[in-house]
Protein backbone atom coordinates (compact mmCIF):
# COMPACT_ATOMS: atom_id res chain seq x y z
CA UNK A 1 0.00 0.00 0.00
CA UNK A 2 0.78 3.55 -0.91
CA UNK A 3 0.56 6.34 0.98
CA UNK A 4 1.58 10.26 0.20
CA UNK A 5 2.77 12.41 3.07
CA UNK A 6 3.49 16.07 3.63
CA UNK A 7 7.32 16.91 4.52
CA UNK A 8 5.89 19.93 6.10
CA UNK A 9 8.15 21.69 8.73
CA UNK A 10 6.79 20.63 12.39
CA UNK A 11 7.49 23.57 14.32
CA UNK A 12 8.30 27.33 13.78
CA UNK A 13 9.01 30.05 16.15
CA UNK A 14 6.16 32.18 18.27
CA UNK A 15 5.29 35.39 16.81
CA UNK A 16 5.57 38.23 19.49
CA UNK A 17 3.06 40.23 18.10
CA UNK A 18 0.15 37.80 18.87
CA UNK A 19 1.92 34.91 21.25
CA UNK A 20 -0.56 35.75 24.23
CA UNK A 21 -4.13 35.44 24.89
CA UNK A 22 -6.32 36.38 28.13
CA UNK A 23 -6.86 34.49 30.96
CA UNK A 24 -10.68 34.02 31.16
CA UNK A 25 -10.41 32.61 27.58
CA UNK A 26 -8.14 29.57 28.88
CA UNK A 27 -10.69 28.97 31.78
CA UNK A 28 -11.12 25.07 32.22
CA UNK A 29 -14.45 25.04 34.05
CA UNK A 30 -17.17 25.53 30.94
CA UNK A 31 -19.53 26.09 34.27
CA UNK A 32 -18.09 29.23 34.43
CA UNK A 33 -19.34 32.60 32.19
CA UNK A 34 -16.89 35.17 31.32
CA UNK A 35 -18.74 38.49 30.06
CA UNK A 36 -17.53 42.00 28.51
CA UNK A 37 -14.05 40.91 27.78
CA UNK A 38 -13.45 39.43 31.20
CA UNK A 39 -15.13 42.35 33.26
CA UNK A 40 -18.07 40.39 34.65
CA UNK A 41 -18.01 36.84 35.57
CA UNK A 42 -21.05 34.43 36.72
CA UNK A 43 -22.25 30.88 36.19
CA UNK A 44 -23.65 28.90 33.59
CA UNK A 45 -27.22 30.83 32.95
CA UNK A 46 -25.89 34.38 32.28
CA UNK A 47 -29.45 35.49 32.07
CA UNK A 48 -30.82 34.55 34.79
CA UNK A 49 -29.74 37.93 36.79
CA UNK A 50 -32.05 40.08 33.87
CA UNK A 51 -34.96 37.86 34.71
CA UNK A 52 -34.64 38.62 38.34
CA UNK A 53 -34.98 42.04 37.70
CA UNK A 54 -38.17 42.22 35.47
CA UNK A 55 -40.14 42.45 38.27
CA UNK A 56 -38.29 44.81 39.93
CA UNK A 57 -38.00 47.37 36.84
CA UNK A 58 -41.92 45.98 35.95
CA UNK A 59 -43.14 47.77 39.85
CA UNK A 60 -41.06 50.21 39.28
CA UNK A 61 -42.85 50.87 35.75
CA UNK A 62 -46.05 50.49 37.55
CA UNK A 63 -44.95 52.94 40.36
CA UNK A 64 -44.03 55.51 37.85
CA UNK A 65 -47.40 55.16 35.42
CA UNK A 66 -49.72 55.09 38.74
CA UNK A 67 -48.89 56.61 41.70
CA UNK A 68 -45.74 58.51 41.39
CA UNK A 69 -46.90 61.99 40.45
CA UNK A 70 -49.92 62.10 42.57
CA UNK A 71 -47.15 61.35 45.66
CA UNK A 72 -44.81 64.32 44.19
CA UNK A 73 -48.38 66.43 44.73
CA UNK A 74 -49.70 65.47 47.24
CA UNK A 75 -47.45 64.24 49.53
CA UNK A 76 -44.05 65.15 49.28
CA UNK A 77 -41.38 64.84 45.83
CA UNK A 78 -38.82 63.77 48.50
CA UNK A 79 -40.24 60.29 49.07
CA UNK A 80 -40.76 59.98 45.21
CA UNK A 81 -36.66 60.73 44.77
CA UNK A 82 -36.31 58.01 47.91
CA UNK A 83 -37.88 55.77 45.48
CA UNK A 84 -36.08 56.06 42.52
CA UNK A 85 -32.41 56.44 44.88
CA UNK A 86 -34.09 53.24 45.95
CA UNK A 87 -34.46 51.42 42.91
CA UNK A 88 -30.90 52.43 41.63
CA UNK A 89 -29.48 51.31 44.76
CA UNK A 90 -31.58 47.54 43.93
CA UNK A 91 -30.55 47.04 40.33
CA UNK A 92 -27.02 48.21 40.83
CA UNK A 93 -26.42 45.92 44.10
CA UNK A 94 -28.58 42.72 42.21
CA UNK A 95 -25.78 43.44 39.12
CA UNK A 96 -22.70 44.06 40.99
CA UNK A 97 -23.45 41.02 43.05
CA UNK A 98 -24.43 38.66 39.87
CA UNK A 99 -21.61 39.81 37.37
CA UNK A 100 -18.57 40.72 39.55
CA UNK A 101 -15.81 37.67 40.98
CA UNK A 102 -17.51 36.52 44.24
CA UNK A 103 -13.92 35.26 45.32
CA UNK A 104 -13.27 32.29 42.38
CA UNK A 105 -9.81 30.29 43.81
CA UNK A 106 -8.49 29.49 40.33
CA UNK A 107 -7.94 25.68 39.30
CA UNK A 108 -4.36 24.60 39.39
CA UNK A 109 -3.62 24.62 35.55
CA UNK A 110 -4.75 28.70 35.77
CA UNK A 111 -2.15 29.31 38.47
CA UNK A 112 0.43 27.08 36.73
CA UNK A 113 -0.30 30.07 34.05
CA UNK A 114 -0.27 32.61 36.05
CA UNK A 115 3.28 30.97 37.57
CA UNK A 116 5.09 31.82 34.15
CA UNK A 117 3.93 35.57 34.37
CA UNK A 118 5.17 35.60 38.43
CA UNK A 119 1.72 36.60 39.11
CA UNK A 120 0.76 33.37 41.41
CA UNK A 121 -2.08 34.41 43.95
CA UNK A 122 -1.06 34.28 47.78
CA UNK A 123 -4.81 32.62 48.34
CA UNK A 124 -3.95 29.32 46.13
CA UNK A 125 -1.94 26.33 47.24
CA UNK A 126 -1.03 23.11 45.38
CA UNK A 127 0.81 21.62 48.17
CA UNK A 128 0.11 20.92 51.54
CA UNK A 129 2.72 22.85 53.35
CA UNK A 130 1.71 25.84 52.02
CA UNK A 131 -0.75 26.52 53.98
CA UNK A 132 -3.50 29.69 53.89
CA UNK A 133 -5.04 31.04 56.94
CA UNK A 134 -5.57 29.35 60.41
CA UNK A 135 -7.89 26.71 59.27
CA UNK A 136 -7.88 23.30 58.60
CA UNK A 137 -7.14 22.23 55.19
CA UNK A 138 -8.90 20.37 52.20
CA UNK A 139 -8.11 18.87 49.31
CA UNK A 140 -10.38 19.32 45.82
CA UNK A 141 -10.39 16.99 43.39
CA UNK A 142 -11.61 19.01 41.06
CA UNK A 143 -9.54 22.20 41.31
CA UNK A 144 -6.05 20.60 42.35
CA UNK A 145 -5.80 22.44 45.20
CA UNK A 146 -5.92 22.94 49.05
CA UNK A 147 -7.97 24.99 50.43
CA UNK A 148 -8.97 26.23 53.86
CA UNK A 149 -11.94 24.27 54.63
CA UNK A 150 -13.86 26.80 57.21
CA UNK A 151 -13.35 29.75 54.47
CA UNK A 152 -13.63 27.85 51.25
CA UNK A 153 -15.96 26.01 49.71
CA UNK A 154 -16.47 24.30 46.27
CA UNK A 155 -19.80 24.96 44.34
CA UNK A 156 -21.05 22.30 42.19
CA UNK A 157 -22.90 24.83 40.44
CA UNK A 158 -20.09 26.91 38.87
CA UNK A 159 -17.63 24.12 39.39
CA UNK A 160 -15.40 26.63 40.79
CA UNK A 161 -13.94 26.88 44.75
CA UNK A 162 -15.17 30.55 46.33
CA UNK A 163 -13.46 32.01 49.12
CA UNK A 164 -15.52 33.02 51.87
CA UNK A 165 -18.23 31.07 50.21
CA UNK A 166 -22.12 31.74 51.75
CA UNK A 167 -24.60 30.41 48.83
CA UNK A 168 -24.81 30.38 45.51
CA UNK A 169 -27.98 32.51 44.74
CA UNK A 170 -30.08 30.58 41.79
CA UNK A 171 -31.74 34.28 41.31
CA UNK A 172 -28.13 36.11 40.68
CA UNK A 173 -26.72 33.24 38.92
CA UNK A 174 -23.23 33.65 41.25
CA UNK A 175 -21.87 32.38 44.00
CA UNK A 176 -22.37 34.68 47.48
CA UNK A 177 -18.34 34.83 49.19
CA UNK A 178 -16.07 37.08 50.39
CA UNK A 179 -15.84 39.61 47.21
CA UNK A 180 -19.36 40.17 46.60
CA UNK A 181 -20.98 39.81 49.62
CA UNK A 182 -21.20 43.50 50.35
CA UNK A 183 -22.77 43.89 47.11
CA UNK A 184 -25.09 41.21 47.59
CA UNK A 185 -26.47 42.70 51.14
CA UNK A 186 -26.68 45.69 49.34
CA UNK A 187 -28.78 44.28 46.97
CA UNK A 188 -31.23 42.80 49.83
CA UNK A 189 -30.85 45.58 51.91
CA UNK A 190 -31.92 48.04 49.29
CA UNK A 191 -34.63 45.60 47.57
CA UNK A 192 -36.00 45.67 51.07
CA UNK A 193 -36.66 48.93 51.45
CA UNK A 194 -37.78 49.06 47.64
CA UNK A 195 -40.60 47.32 48.45
CA UNK A 196 -41.36 49.01 51.75
CA UNK A 197 -41.64 52.29 50.66
CA UNK A 198 -43.25 51.22 47.88
CA UNK A 199 -45.93 49.34 49.49
CA UNK A 200 -46.50 52.52 52.18
CA UNK A 201 -46.94 55.02 48.61
CA UNK A 202 -49.51 52.45 47.06
CA UNK A 203 -51.44 52.75 50.43
CA UNK A 204 -50.93 56.40 50.22
CA UNK A 205 -52.38 56.29 46.96
CA UNK A 206 -55.41 54.17 47.81
CA UNK A 207 -56.95 56.83 49.70
CA UNK A 208 -56.32 59.86 46.96
CA UNK A 209 -57.66 57.23 44.73
CA UNK A 210 -60.82 55.95 46.69
CA UNK A 211 -63.88 58.27 46.29
CA UNK A 212 -64.64 57.17 49.89
CA UNK A 213 -61.97 58.71 51.23
CA UNK A 214 -61.62 61.64 49.57
CA UNK A 215 -63.42 63.02 51.89
CA UNK A 216 -62.09 61.85 54.91
CA UNK A 217 -58.37 61.57 53.70
CA UNK A 218 -55.78 63.57 52.68
CA UNK A 219 -56.81 67.04 51.24
CA UNK A 220 -54.69 67.36 48.02
CA UNK A 221 -57.32 68.86 45.76
CA UNK A 222 -56.77 65.74 42.92
CA UNK A 223 -59.83 64.47 41.59
CA UNK A 224 -60.78 61.01 43.31
CA UNK A 225 -60.25 57.93 40.96
CA UNK A 226 -62.22 55.03 42.34
CA UNK A 227 -61.84 53.16 39.08
CA UNK A 228 -58.02 53.07 40.41
CA UNK A 229 -58.88 52.09 44.12
CA UNK A 230 -58.99 48.29 43.82
CA UNK A 231 -55.48 48.36 41.35
CA UNK A 232 -54.20 50.54 44.03
CA UNK A 233 -55.19 47.85 46.88
CA UNK A 234 -53.90 45.12 44.54
CA UNK A 235 -50.57 46.51 43.91
CA UNK A 236 -49.95 47.19 47.91
CA UNK A 237 -50.79 43.77 48.61
CA UNK A 238 -48.48 42.42 46.58
CA UNK A 239 -46.08 44.91 47.64
CA UNK A 240 -46.91 43.59 51.16
CA UNK A 241 -46.25 39.67 50.40
CA UNK A 242 -43.04 40.69 48.95
CA UNK A 243 -41.88 42.69 51.81
CA UNK A 244 -42.97 39.44 54.02
CA UNK A 245 -40.52 37.36 52.14
CA UNK A 246 -38.07 40.18 51.96
CA UNK A 247 -37.96 40.64 55.96
CA UNK A 248 -37.66 37.46 56.61
CA UNK A 249 -34.88 36.91 54.33
CA UNK A 250 -32.89 40.09 55.13
CA UNK A 251 -33.11 39.11 59.12
CA UNK A 252 -32.11 35.58 58.62
CA UNK A 253 -28.46 37.32 56.74
CA UNK A 254 -28.26 39.93 59.34
CA UNK A 255 -28.36 36.52 62.76
CA UNK A 256 -25.74 35.27 59.92
CA UNK A 257 -23.73 38.65 60.23
CA UNK A 258 -24.23 38.72 63.74
CA UNK A 259 -22.88 35.27 64.18
CA UNK A 260 -20.08 35.56 62.21
CA UNK A 261 -21.52 32.45 59.96
CA UNK A 262 -22.18 31.52 56.70
CA UNK A 263 -25.46 29.78 55.00
CA UNK A 264 -23.56 26.71 54.03
CA UNK A 265 -22.57 26.42 57.97
CA UNK A 266 -26.09 26.70 58.75
CA UNK A 267 -27.40 24.00 56.07
CA UNK A 268 -24.42 21.53 57.14
CA UNK A 269 -24.89 22.21 60.98
CA UNK A 270 -21.42 23.31 61.25
CA UNK A 271 -22.10 26.64 63.31
CA UNK A 272 -18.60 25.69 65.36
CA UNK A 273 -16.30 26.08 62.36
CA UNK A 274 -16.94 29.93 62.57
CA UNK A 275 -13.92 31.70 60.51
CA UNK A 276 -14.93 35.37 60.38
CA UNK A 277 -15.32 38.15 62.55
CA UNK A 278 -19.25 39.18 63.41
CA UNK A 279 -20.50 41.67 60.30
CA UNK A 280 -16.62 41.94 58.56
CA UNK A 281 -17.87 40.48 55.05
CA UNK A 282 -19.85 43.68 55.18
CA UNK A 283 -17.47 45.67 55.14
CA UNK A 284 -14.67 44.47 53.75
CA UNK A 285 -13.48 42.42 50.49
CA UNK A 286 -11.23 39.72 49.85
CA UNK A 287 -8.57 40.90 47.27
CA UNK A 288 -8.94 39.14 43.35
CA UNK A 289 -7.12 35.76 43.12
CA UNK A 290 -6.41 36.25 39.29
CA UNK A 291 -6.97 38.54 37.31
CA UNK A 292 -8.72 37.35 34.08
CA UNK A 293 -7.51 40.01 31.64
CA UNK A 294 -4.37 39.19 32.20
CA UNK A 295 -2.47 38.04 29.18
CA UNK A 296 -0.43 35.06 28.89
CA UNK A 297 1.06 33.06 26.74
CA UNK A 298 -0.91 30.93 24.33
CA UNK A 299 -0.66 27.27 25.59
CA UNK A 300 -2.87 24.12 25.05
CA UNK A 301 -2.25 20.91 26.65
CA UNK A 302 -2.42 17.94 24.63
CA UNK A 303 -2.65 14.25 26.09
CA UNK A 304 -1.08 11.54 24.02
CA UNK A 305 -2.58 8.39 24.91
CA UNK A 306 -3.23 4.74 23.34
CA UNK A 307 -2.44 1.01 23.95
CA UNK A 308 0.97 -0.43 25.05
CA UNK A 309 3.64 -0.46 21.77
CA UNK A 310 1.35 2.02 19.82
CA UNK A 311 4.09 4.45 19.54
CA UNK A 312 3.06 7.21 21.47
CA UNK A 313 6.27 8.39 22.65
CA UNK A 314 8.27 7.69 19.40
CA UNK A 315 5.18 10.35 18.03
CA UNK A 316 6.06 12.59 21.29
CA UNK A 317 9.93 12.59 20.30
CA UNK A 318 9.47 13.38 16.73
CA UNK A 319 7.03 16.21 18.02
CA UNK A 320 10.10 17.73 19.53
CA UNK A 321 12.75 16.70 16.57
CA UNK A 322 14.93 14.01 19.60
CA UNK A 323 16.14 11.00 18.47
CA UNK A 324 14.41 7.86 18.20
CA UNK A 325 17.04 5.31 18.28
CA UNK A 326 16.26 3.89 21.61
CA UNK A 327 12.76 4.31 22.93
CA UNK A 328 11.70 2.62 26.61
CA UNK A 329 8.09 1.75 27.48
CA UNK A 330 6.63 4.63 28.90
CA UNK A 331 6.24 4.23 32.92
CA UNK A 332 3.78 7.47 34.13
CA UNK A 333 4.21 10.06 31.99
CA UNK A 334 6.54 12.40 29.89
CA UNK A 335 6.21 15.37 29.16
CA UNK A 336 7.19 17.64 26.28
CA UNK A 337 6.88 21.38 24.74
CA UNK A 338 7.13 22.37 21.37
CA UNK A 339 6.67 26.08 19.13
CA UNK A 340 3.81 25.40 16.52
CA UNK A 341 3.01 29.41 14.88
CA UNK A 342 1.92 31.61 17.49
CA UNK A 343 1.04 28.77 20.08
CA UNK A 344 3.15 26.50 22.79
CA UNK A 345 1.77 23.15 22.78
CA UNK A 346 2.48 21.26 26.37
CA UNK A 347 2.33 17.34 24.94
CA UNK A 348 1.77 14.73 27.98
CA UNK A 349 2.75 10.84 26.73
CA UNK A 350 0.88 8.71 28.93
CA UNK A 351 1.61 5.11 29.27
CA UNK A 352 -0.39 2.86 27.48
CA UNK A 353 -0.01 -0.54 29.37
CA UNK A 354 -2.87 -2.47 30.74
CA UNK A 355 -2.14 -1.93 34.24
CA UNK A 356 -2.14 1.94 34.29
CA UNK A 357 -4.34 2.92 32.16
CA UNK A 358 -7.05 3.09 35.31
CA UNK A 359 -4.66 6.09 35.94
CA UNK A 360 -5.15 8.09 32.75
CA UNK A 361 -7.90 10.08 34.47
CA UNK A 362 -5.25 11.49 36.42
CA UNK A 363 -3.59 13.57 33.39
CA UNK A 364 -7.08 14.93 32.29
CA UNK A 365 -7.23 18.17 33.78
CA UNK A 366 -7.74 21.50 31.16
CA UNK A 367 -6.70 19.37 28.38
CA UNK A 368 -7.33 20.82 25.25
CA UNK A 369 -6.60 17.61 22.56
CA UNK A 370 -6.59 14.56 22.71
CA UNK A 371 -4.09 12.52 20.76
CA UNK A 372 -4.88 9.02 20.44
CA UNK A 373 -2.18 6.63 18.36
CA UNK A 374 -3.13 3.37 17.37
CA UNK A 375 -1.24 0.98 16.12
CA UNK A 376 -2.24 0.31 12.23
CA UNK A 377 -0.62 -3.39 12.43
CA UNK A 378 -2.61 -4.52 15.66
CA UNK A 379 -5.84 -5.77 14.28
CA UNK A 380 -5.62 -8.24 17.17
CA UNK A 381 -6.56 -5.72 19.67
CA UNK A 382 -8.67 -3.14 17.66
CA UNK A 383 -11.47 -3.90 20.08
CA UNK A 384 -9.52 -2.92 23.43
CA UNK A 385 -8.77 -0.03 21.41
CA UNK A 386 -12.28 1.44 20.43
CA UNK A 387 -13.22 0.65 24.03
CA UNK A 388 -10.36 2.15 25.89
CA UNK A 389 -10.96 5.44 23.63
CA UNK A 390 -15.20 5.08 24.15
CA UNK A 391 -14.35 5.18 27.98
CA UNK A 392 -11.94 8.52 27.97
CA UNK A 393 -14.30 10.18 25.93
CA UNK A 394 -17.11 9.56 28.73
CA UNK A 395 -15.00 11.82 31.13
CA UNK A 396 -16.54 14.93 32.18
CA UNK A 397 -12.76 16.69 31.74
CA UNK A 398 -12.38 15.74 28.18
CA UNK A 399 -15.61 17.08 27.52
CA UNK A 400 -14.99 19.15 24.14
CA UNK A 401 -11.34 18.48 23.89
CA UNK A 402 -10.45 17.88 19.94
CA UNK A 403 -9.18 14.60 18.86
CA UNK A 404 -7.00 13.50 16.69
CA UNK A 405 -6.79 9.61 16.03
CA UNK A 406 -3.17 9.11 14.65
CA UNK A 407 -3.41 5.89 12.57
CA UNK A 408 0.41 4.92 13.29
CA UNK A 409 2.93 2.58 11.46
CA UNK A 410 1.18 3.71 7.99
CA UNK A 411 5.24 2.65 6.26
CA UNK A 412 4.89 -0.85 7.12
CA UNK A 413 3.21 -2.89 4.68
CA UNK A 414 0.31 -4.72 5.83
CA UNK A 415 -0.94 -1.38 7.79
CA UNK A 416 -4.83 -0.92 8.10
CA UNK A 417 -5.74 2.70 6.26
CA UNK A 418 -7.60 5.71 8.02
CA UNK A 419 -10.67 4.89 6.46
CA UNK A 420 -10.29 1.17 8.20
CA UNK A 421 -9.23 2.51 11.67
CA UNK A 422 -11.63 4.70 11.95
CA UNK A 423 -14.74 2.00 11.01
CA UNK A 424 -13.09 -0.05 13.85
CA UNK A 425 -13.50 2.67 16.53
CA UNK A 426 -17.21 3.55 15.36
CA UNK A 427 -16.01 7.08 15.38
CA UNK A 428 -19.58 7.88 13.22
CA UNK A 429 -21.21 7.06 16.96
CA UNK A 430 -19.95 9.91 19.22
CA UNK A 431 -21.15 13.13 19.79
CA UNK A 432 -21.99 15.35 17.09
CA UNK A 433 -20.27 17.93 19.23
CA UNK A 434 -17.07 16.36 19.34
CA UNK A 435 -14.38 17.65 16.75
CA UNK A 436 -12.62 14.49 15.46
CA UNK A 437 -9.52 13.67 12.83
CA UNK A 438 -8.32 10.30 11.46
CA UNK A 439 -4.54 11.20 9.91
CA UNK A 440 -2.40 8.53 8.28
CA UNK A 441 1.05 9.04 9.78
CA UNK A 442 4.21 7.23 10.52
CA UNK A 443 6.48 8.04 13.65
CA UNK A 444 9.45 6.10 12.74
CA UNK A 445 9.79 8.93 8.95
CA UNK A 446 7.67 11.62 11.09
CA UNK A 447 5.24 11.52 8.01
CA UNK A 448 1.88 12.95 8.83
CA UNK A 449 2.46 14.40 12.10
CA UNK A 450 3.47 18.00 10.89
CA UNK A 451 -0.56 17.49 9.46
CA UNK A 452 -1.83 16.28 12.56
CA UNK A 453 -0.49 19.21 14.86
CA UNK A 454 -1.86 21.53 12.39
CA UNK A 455 -5.36 20.24 12.52
CA UNK A 456 -5.31 19.74 16.23
CA UNK A 457 -4.05 23.37 17.53
CA UNK A 458 -5.80 24.48 14.31
CA UNK A 459 -9.23 23.15 15.53
CA UNK A 460 -8.42 24.15 18.97
CA UNK A 461 -7.68 27.35 18.21
CA UNK A 462 -11.23 27.92 16.69
CA UNK A 463 -12.74 26.45 19.87
CA UNK A 464 -10.73 28.11 22.52
CA UNK A 465 -10.26 31.76 21.64
CA UNK A 466 -13.26 32.40 20.02
CA UNK A 467 -15.75 32.22 22.92
CA UNK A 468 -16.01 34.99 25.35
Amino acid sequence: MTTSFSTKELCSPLKPSDSTVQLYKLWPSHQTTFLCGGLCVCGPQPWAPIWTSVPIMLGFLLYTVLPAVDIWQAVSPWLAIATVMLFISTMTGLFLAAYSDPGIMPRRSIVELMDQMDATPDGCCSEMDDRVGGGPLRYCSTCQLYRDSTTTSHCRVCNNCVLGFDHHCIFLNNCIGGRNYPFFMTFVVSVTLYAAIVMIQFIIWTSIVDDESATTGISIGIKAKPDLAILARVMALLCLICLVSLVLFLGFHLCLLAKGITTKQVIRHREHLSPRSKCSPLFTRQPPLFDARMKIPKTFRNDVVGLDNAGKTTVLLRFNGEDISQIPPTVGFNIKTILYNDFKLNIWDVGGQKSIRSFWRNYFEATDGLIWVVDSLDRHRLTDCKEELHKLLKEERLAGASLLVLANKQDISGALSPMEIRKHLELETMSMSRHWYVLACSAVTGDGLAEGVEWIVSDIAKRVFTHG
